[in-house]
């Protein structure tokens, strides 16, 4: 994707003072790097982000959320109802005329990597003879639907691979495609094995101008005939690994946050597998909140500079400080604020950040399209060298850090990172970084750190 000099292609804000990475001038060192391994040789590519996700948990209504943080919604049509599933709540199709319009939302179309993921269960032959997607557009474009011959199939481009699949219970299923020398490489999972595998010598081109779906075919001939409890769509290939850990992971939970509740116990109180959701507005935060021994945790707004969290004036610390036992940690689409102190000077508060644990393990975090401003630091990442601390898989991308405040040691600082390993500080702009605004401290031989793409 092209970027403007000096603006950000998520925000539409261009400030007087940014320069594309790699510009400088002797008066400020915007990207700092001190010791260590080498940066953007050797890192691979970004993890698999999650651009849509449907859980359904609306229990009545015609809106199906995205709660991805992509605000992807769907309509849904002709009245399917909401249920309880095993795993939580599930829209049930009655095979006659429902369905789920997604649009055409530009982000949900594919390019050369895709993954769909769905939980189903299968009643029956539904209306038509036509597959039905799951999720997808059409069989000349892409997606993962069910036929009424009784089989999973995943269309790719000119490519399709299929499966059979019982009715009656309840399954796991995945459709993957990701580059491969000889064309579009394409794996079918079932319940979290491999079960179908072929390549699409084409990309799906026919479908773009096609909506999103689920339950019905691209004519509207044919519906689905069952229930769906969780769609998911990744803009990259997902390994087989991660495809069964999905298929293994329990129910995600969906907590409905607004600015009247108390945000801080919600988040640390938290089981895992949740999904906190942030209405609009304004949440005031006096302390650190501290996220620790949780596993598959998201903190999602409903938009950078909609759900806002709001730190005080004498506030000290990170707003959110990520602890040990955290896994599969995102917090994504929202917004993250000091107050400026007066006379603007430095500032105490800082946006996301972790204690300088010893021996603790923090492993797959994704900060992603935040707007963090007024603080002493953006986000900081990774622990001291010797404190034998693992922070490991971190994607740091797509965010707006403006105005961090202050020139003395620990201030001033856009991005930090130190120790951690599989780094990825991507399609981030920063705006008046006193101090450093990308700062490497010490990046570990083979630490496969990626600093790409970031505007100043």
């Amino acid at each position: 994707m092209s970027r403007p000099p000096g603006g950000h292609p998520a925000s539409g804000r261009v400030g007087k003072n940014m320069k594309p990475y790699g510009a400088w001038n002797s008066r400020s060192i915007l990207l700092t790097v001190l010791t260590g391994g080498l940066l953007g040789a050797t890192c691979g590519p970004v993890r698999a982000e999650l651009i849509g996700q449907w859980t359904f948990n609306e229990s009545k209504g015609s809106t199906v959320e995205d709660t991805s943080g992509r605000n992807n919604d769907g309509f849904a049509a002709g009245g399917p109802a909401y249920g309880i599933a095993p795993r939580g709540a599930a829209l049930y199709f009655d095979g006659i005329n429902q369905s789920v319009d997604f649009g055409k939302t530009a982000a949900l179309i594919p390019h050369y990597a895709r993954s769909i993921v769905a939980r189903v269960k299968i009643n029956g032959p539904g209306m038509g003879s036509r597959p039905v997607m799951l999720l997808g557009q059409s069989e000349d474009s892409f997606g993962l639907a069910y036929g009424n011959d009784g089989g999973i199939s995943f269309f790719f481009g000119g490519g399709r691979i299929s499966c059979p699949v019982s009715s009656g219970a309840w399954h796991h299923v995945a459709g993957i495609a990701e580059p491969d020398g000889s064309g579009i490489r394409l794996r079918l999972y079932l319940d979290g094995v491999e079960v179908a595998g072929g390549v699409s010598e084409t990309l799906p081109l026919p479908g773009w101008s096609l909506p999103l779906h689920s339950g019905t075919d691209v004519g509207q001939t044919s519906f689905f005939n069952g229930q769906i409890n969780e769609l998911k769509l990744f803009d990259h290939a997902l390994t087989a690994a991660e495809v069964k850990a999905d298929c293994r992971a329990g129910a995600i939970r969906t907590i409905y946050a607004g600015p009247q509740d108390d945000l801080k116990n919600l988040i640390e109180s938290a089981s895992g597998n949740t999904q906190i959701l942030l209405a609009a507005g304004t949440y005031r935060v006096t302390c650190p909140i501290l996220i620790a021994d949780k596993k598959r945790l998201q903190v999602i707004g409903r938009g950078r500079e909609a759900s806002t969290l709001k730190a005080d004036a004498n506030m000290k610390g990170q707003v959110f400080t990520v602890g040990p036992g955290t896994e599969t940690l995102v917090i994504q689409n929202l917004g993250i604020s000091g107050t400026p102190p007066t006379p603007p000077a430095s500032q105490e508060a800082s946006g996301i950040g972790s204690h300088d644990y010893k021996n603790a393990t923090i492993r797959d975090v994704t900060f992603r399209q935040l707007l963090i401003q007024e603080v002493a630091v953006g986000i900081s990442i990774g622990c001291s060298v010797g404190n034998n601390s693992v922070f490991d898989r971190v994607t740091v991308a797509d965010n707006l850090l403006i105005n961090l405040r202050g020139t003395e040691a620990g201030h001033g600082y856009g991005i930090h990172s130190n120790e951690a390993t599989h780094v990825a500080i991507v399609g981030n702009c920063i705006e008046n970084a006193q101090r450093h605004a990308i700062y490497i401290g010490h990046a570990a031989n083979d630490s496969n750190t990626l600093v790409k793409d970031n505007f100043i």
